[in-house]
């Protein structure tokens, strides 16, 4: 296998290392202009035009074209630039004093005389070049050098810069991806000096520093950018420029703290906040190696942090509330499995616990000016992060510390580059990058998870009922490892009226990765009693065939996305621009999984199919009209396509699962094992597995299905910006898009039609026979989570449950971004925007595993049914504000300051327990949308059973319950089912802080360019302010259970009517903080810069 792997590698170099390397960030800046005839207006083709960066000695060169008009492409950012033009007959002028930034079109139009053959020099001073301060047209969002000293930046990470775009929507706390405009994750492009940093297995980035914000020149946010050069995206990307080292030497020296002293006492819940501290340093280093030829700079990032986490801390009825679960219940349960299920030192199994991850960054970068056609980079970062009790390898449902786990991430890319100037109407570039990321969840159990069912009465006579887990996790042990192959190759070619870019990105992806996922097994009780009596309701695993070390082996995929693009730019004339180009991609996964005859000869269908799409062609325009001619009103239009990346993750579970590698394990409800857990901590082998002498039970497959494509997403805008006196600016953005080809699965086995319906739910869909459909108790019933069994829905019953990979979903998104703000002098601005925005889709499913495809779209019944499924993207959100702002420096003192207030995530009510059958057999319960019944109604039928009756007084309490935030909901939407993410959570509002006081050279005249600064940052400031200020509130679980399914009700099988016997939720619509430590903290540090 290593030796197959090297060989693709070198295949790989081979085939495209066919012209000289180069590599150069992609900036995605310009500089161009008129250059014209003082006298007489004409313009003046052929005019010589010199670009040199006074502070590397960069220099590069072009040839006014026919129209009189050059252009340079992807410029570097920084400066002061400076801009010689010269043409024969006539003077020679020179400005300087030009700062570029990221996505910045600079436009310097010139007028030489033939009257004065002299050079002629124009100082540009920085407060004359205002549009190098201010984000380009579009809604997008750059922040520079200067907002990332001043600007408070919680944890110094890409998440906390990306919340200031007008479009980045809200995600988990432990989330690291980010979603653009409410669409997927996965559709967000992350570049690094132009190369890819996406971990393509989960479409995102990985949960560590991408890099050191020490070696950010500069971050950009974009959604409306339609040049060919962004590719790989839907919703948008996040690119970043890092740092280079200049002429002149400069460093820096850091060090800030958050502790215990300088946080609030208590969480958002009152519980004790103990342990906690931040610890931040690094430094950085940059200057010549060889004046105006060779240049360095490095960067070192450290954090070492200790913070508190809650695992089933309850000491309070608000702690009960929070959890979910008495202290009397909590206290039975450790018991229990104390007692039981082998569970060692129960008291160090709950409470207030301690995180900490440790995160280290590396960047280094070497700039080479060979001479002045060549100028070639190096560029290496590496990061990684250490962790226990992570995030990432959490329990599926509240649990005890057995169930967590820890992780160690690493992340290590190198950049070669060579930018050429192959003549005065020509220029190259070719990128080339390997990227290496490991990601490693590591369990604190390899036991079989246990989920229990725990009715609580709380200490105010609350009836609360929630699943609490034990033993081991479902994602850990996992070893997730990726390496990356990247070259880009540009062509910048003048001919005539046109500028052409012509050019191919291309990625290989190997991969080899342990994925464990639910083969630990799974045992599910109902009630404590059922736990104390050693009774589960059911178990389920799935049993490798061919175990290495007790999991299925290590998967291995090959993986390649290609590109090639071409694009034209015409400048009409000084005023209009139109720019238009075409870009096709391609993914195609060469790792076949298994062939697995009987789902071909039962179903049609082939397992050994990779996934593959060769289609997309992807055309785009956009026309700028500059109104004045100034750049101080511009209106821009444009549209395109754009194909999205592929999860890989989706080709990975169709090679485990082929059904082939793993037994899918279903014991019938008279055959469950008796957990023997005692049994399990000594020999995990102990494990139940496939019964001994059985057959193998139905296969659970995964594969490729017959209309699968690559997202494909359509988007529009028109933006305004207007400048007034060179100080303040206005401007608004109106965009639309529209995504066709969202991957989902697809179950192929489930019937066609359902068994019967709920005339009482609407005409809800069951799909089993009402005779296999679990009947309620008629004294005590329990919950029931599976009261169907996954045989019972099968279309063919040699199989279970086949998911195939379509890409028939789509997503729709509109809005419109206004925005305001004032350029300040010595580096001041204040900046606001205000979003109105609304996401919809029919299904929400970002990744990994197949079977959470039906977790990610909440149904009425069948989940093939799009058309009745749309509703707000799980990533959605409505409205939107972002101001922030840096002063000029005063006596010393800067002050920073960001405020992001967002609509919350929208949510659903749902049921507990898999009614329809479509889930079963996928651990999947909680994925159907409540029907709302009207009490009246069932309060006017005389035959209304006692389960009814129980549900209409219930629901009657719940809407007149103060603090559930869904009443007024459930009263208007009464006798109906509920849509699908109607119900938003409450705007959140968060604001940081900072103040700087700055030691130098003013104040002690003889320390010449070496300064100190000391600095004070406060997240969450409104906290700080307010106890109860500051906090996000969020109905738990993302979303609600309105009923809980105890199977059907028996009296009204008695009557001949088919209904379900439920509970309502009484503590339905409630809010709870979002993350209850996430309270104010003060950091106060120091930074030394020379």
């Amino acid at each position: 296998m290593k030796k197959i792997y090297s060989l693709k590698l070198l295949l790989f170099l081979f085939s495209f290392l066919v012209f000289q390397v180069h590599l150069f960030g992609q900036t995605n800046a310009s500089v161009s202009g008129f250059i014209k005839s003082a006298s007489t207006g004409e313009t003046l083709p052929g005019t010589s035009v010199i670009l040199k960066n006074e502070s590397t000695g960069f220099t590069d060169g072009a040839v006014a074209n026919d129209l009189g008009y050059y252009q340079f492409k992807n410029v570097a950012l920084g400066g002061p630039y400076t801009i010689t033009v010269s043409s024969v007959g006539f003077g020679t002028e020179k400005r300087s004093g030009y700062t570029i930034s990221i996505g910045e079109a600079l436009k310097v139009d010139f007028k030489l005389s033939d009257k004065n053959t002299e050079l002629n020099e124009v100082v540009i001073r920085p407060q004359d070049d205002i549009f190098a301060k201010v984000s380009p047209l579009g809604t997008a969002k750059k922040l520079g050098v200067q907002e990332l000293k001043v600007l408070p930046v919680n944890n110094r990470s890409f998440q906390d810069l990306a919340n200031l775009s007008p479009q980045s929507g809200v995600s988990p706390s432990n989330n690291p991806n980010i979603g653009l405009g409410g669409t997927r994750e996965s559709s967000t492009g992350v570049t690094l000096d132009g190369m890819n940093q996406r971990f393509m297995m989960n479409g995102g980035l990985l949960p560590i520093f991408t890099v050191s914000i020490e070696a950010v020149k500069e971050y950009e946010v974009s959604t409306n950018n339609y040049d060919v050069l962004q590719g790989r995206q839907g919703g948008g990307s996040i690119n970043v420029i890092t740092k280079n080292g200049t002429n002149t030497l400069t460093g820096s020296a850091f060090l800030y703290n958050r502790s215990q002293s300088l946080t609030s006492s208590q969480d958002y819940l009152g519980r004790q906040i103990k342990d906690f501290n931040i610890n931040q340093y690094g430094f950085s280093l940059g200057g010549p190696i060889i004046k105006d030829k060779l240049h360095y700079f490095v960067a070192f990032d450290s954090e070492d942090r200790s913070q508190p986490i809650s695992v089933l801390s309850v000491t309070d009825l608000t702690t009960e509330k929070a959890e979910g679960i008495s202290r009397a219940n909590l206290d039975r349960f450790l018991n229990i499995l104390t007692a039981k299920y082998g569970l060692k030192d129960k008291d160090s199994q709950t409470g207030l616990f301690s995180v900490k991850p440790a995160s280290r960054t590396y960047f280094g970068r070497l700039d080479w000016q060979i001479n002045k056609f060549h100028k070639l980079t190096l560029r290496t970062n590496y990061s990684s992060q250490n962790s226990d009790f992570s995030a990432y390898a959490s329990p599926d449902n509240a649990a005890v510390k057995e169930s967590y786990g820890s992780h160690e991430i690493s992340l290590f890319s190198t950049t070669l580059s060579l930018r050429s100037q192959l003549s005065s109407k020509v220029n190259n570039e070719l990128k080339l990058q390997y990227l290496k990321a490991q990601r490693d969840f590591i369990p604190y159990s390899n036991l079989p998870r246990g989920f229990v069912n725990i009715a609580s009465t709380l200490s105010d006579g609350t009836n609360v009922t929630k699943t609490f887990q034990f033993g081991g996790n479902r994602i850990a042990p996992e070893k997730q490892g990726e390496q990356q192959l990247q070259l880009v190759e540009n062509l910048y070619l003048q001919t005539g009226k046109f500028n052409f870019t012509f050019g191919t990105d291309n990625l290989i992806t190997f991969t080899h990765t342990l994925n464990s996922n639910e083969q630990g097994g799974l045992f599910q009780f109902a009630s404590l009693d059922d736990l104390d009596n050693l009774k589960p309701v059911s178990y389920t695993r799935l049993v490798p065939l061919k175990p290495e070390s007790g999991y299925s082996p290590y998967l291995d995929q090959t993986a390649f996305d290609v590109s090639a693009y071409a694009q034209m730019e015409y400048s009409i004339n000084p005023k209009m621009n139109l720019q238009a180009g075409l870009r096709w991609d391609a993914t195609i996964f060469n790792s076949k999984p298994a062939y697995n005859p009987l789902v071909d000869k039962v179903l049609g269908k082939r397992t050994d199919v990779v996934a593959s799409d060769y289609t997309n062609i992807q055309p785009r325009v956009q026309f700028t009209y500059d109104i004045k001619g100034d750049q101080s009103s511009v209106f821009q239009i444009g549209g395109g396509s754009y194909s999205a990346n592929i999860v890989h993750w989706a080709q990975l579970s169709n090679i485990l699962q082929s059904g082939v590698n793993l037994a899918n394990v279903v014991y019938p409800s008279n055959a469950i094992p008796k957990p023997d857990y005692p049994a399990y901590r000594q020999d995990i082998n102990n494990v139940p597995g496939v019964p001994a002498g059985a057959a193998l039970p139905p296969a659970y497959v995964n594969l490729i299905g017959d209309n699968f494509k690559a997202p494909l997403t359509y988007k529009a805008n028109a933006s305004f910006k207007q400048f007034f006196n060179k100080m303040y600016f206005v401007g608004a953005n109106v965009y639309y898009a529209y995504t066709t080809n969202n991957y989902r699965y697809v179950d192929l086995n489930l019937r066609d039609q359902p068994n019967f319906r709920l005339d009482n739910e609407g005409g809800r869909g069951v799909f089993a026979p009402v005779d296999k459909v679990q009947v309620a108790a008629e004294t005590n019933p329990k919950v029931v989570t599976y009261p169907i069994n996954y045989a019972d829905v099968t279309a063919h019953p040699e199989l279970s449950r086949v998911l195939a990979l379509n890409g028939d979903a789509h997503l729709w998104q509109k809005g419109v971004t206004f925005e305001g703000g004032v350029v300040l002098p010595n580096n001041g601005l204040i900046s606001a925007s205000f979003t109105i925005n609304n996401s919809e889709d029919d299904n929400s499913y970002n990744c990994c595993i197949a079977r959470t495809t039906y977790s990610s779209g909440n149904i009425a019944d069948d989940p093939r049914a799009l058309d009745v499924n749309r509703g707000g993207a799980n990533t959605d959100f409505r409205n939107k504000i972002v101001v922030y702002g840096l002063s000029p420096q005063w006596h010393g003192f800067r002050f920073g300051f960001k405020y992001v207030g967002i609509s919350g995530n929208p949510w659903t009510p749902v049921v507990f327990g898999d009614i329809t059958g479509d889930g079963s057999s996928l651990t999947i319960n909680n994925n159907k949308r409540a029907f709302i019944f009207d009490p009246a109604t069932i309060n006017a039928n005389p035959n209304a059973t006692i389960y009814e009756k129980q549900v209409a007084a219930d629901l009657v309490k719940l809407m007149n319950n103060a603090d559930n935030t869904a009443s007024d909901y459930l009263k208007s939407h009464l006798g109906q089912m509920a849509k699908r993410n109607e119900i938003y959570n409450p705007f959140w509002h968060n604001v940081d802080i900072s103040v700087s006081y700055t030691i130098d050279n003013r104040i002690f005249k003889n320390i010449g360019k070496n300064r100190l600064v000391l600095q004070a940052q406060v997240f969450n400031f409104a906290n700080l302010l307010d106890k109860n200020a500051g906090k996000q509130m969020v109905v738990s679980s993302g979303n609600q259970q309105l009923l809980k399914a105890m199977g059907l009700d028996p009296f009204a099988l008695k009557q001949g009517r088919t209904i379900y016997a439920y509970q309502v939720n009484p503590t339905f619509g409630q809010l709870v903080p979002n993350n209850a430590t996430s309270t104010y903290q003060v950091q106060l540090g120091a930074r030394y810069e020379f």
